[in-house]
C-alpha cells in the first residue's frame, strides 16, 4: 500500500518516537517538498525532528517534488501548502490513502474521493499488525505532548482495545 503523508502525523509520530510503524503498515511512505520544509524548519532540538531526519535520510519518508506547477485545489484555499501538496501527490502518484489529521484536508480529500486516515488510524493498523502492542498509551502520550485528541476518543480506543 502506497500512502502520502502531510506534516502533522509525521510531527505527531516523531514525538513518540513511532516513525517506524509507518514503514511496517505501508510499501512506501510519501510526503511532498512543502512537507519536507514544514517538519524540518524548526530548531534542531524540536522533539522528533532528529527521527524525521532519520526518516528521510533512509529512504523510510519519500520526499517527492511535484512534477506540475499546480499547487491550488479549487475551493480549499484556506489548505496549506502540505495539505494541498500532500493531496496533490497523492493524486499524481495514485496512491492508496492520504494521512493527515488536518480537519479541512480530509473535506478536500473527501471532495476528490481521496480516502484518509490519520495518526491513530496508523497507530491502530500498526497494531492490528503486530507492531505495537497498545494504542492507548501511544494516544495518552500524544494528547499530552499538544496533539487534539478528545477523552471521548481516548474512551473510544479503550473499548476497542478492552474487546480486542
Amino acid at each position: 500500500m502506497k500512502a502520502v503523508a502531510d506534516a502533522g502525523p509525521v510531527i505527531h509520530l516523531s514525538w513518540i518516537a513511532r516513525l517506524d510503524v509507518l514503514r511496517g503498515v505501508f510499501e512506501q511512505t510519501f510526503i511532498p517538498l512543502a512537507v519536507r520544509e514544514e517538519v524540518l524548519s524548526v530548531p534542531n532540538r524540536t522533539p522528533g525532528v532528529d527521527e524525521i531526519r532519520q526518516a528521510i535520510d533512509q529512504k523510510h519518508l519519500l520526499v517527492m517534488p511535484l512534477p506540475g506547477t499546480q499547487v491550488t485545489l479549487p475551493g480549499f484555499t484556506a489548505l496549506g501548502a502540505g495539505e494541498r501538496e500532500a493531496i496533490l501527490l497523492f493524486e499524481e502518484l495514485g496512491a492508496d490513502l492520504l494521512i493527515t489529521d488536518d480537519a479541512l484536508a480530509r473535506q478536500a480529500a473527501a471532495v476528490r474521493g481521496i480516502k484518509t486516515t490519520g495518526t491513530l488510524g496508523v497507530l491502530k493498523a500498526a497494531q492490528a499488525k503486530g507492531l505495537i502492542p497498545a494504542v492507548v498509551p501511544l494516544a495518552l502520550e500524544l494528547r499530552r505532548r499538544g496533539q487534539c485528541i478528545s477523552e471521548n476518543l481516548i474512551q473510544e480506543l479503550l473499548r476497542d482495545e478492552g474487546s480486542g
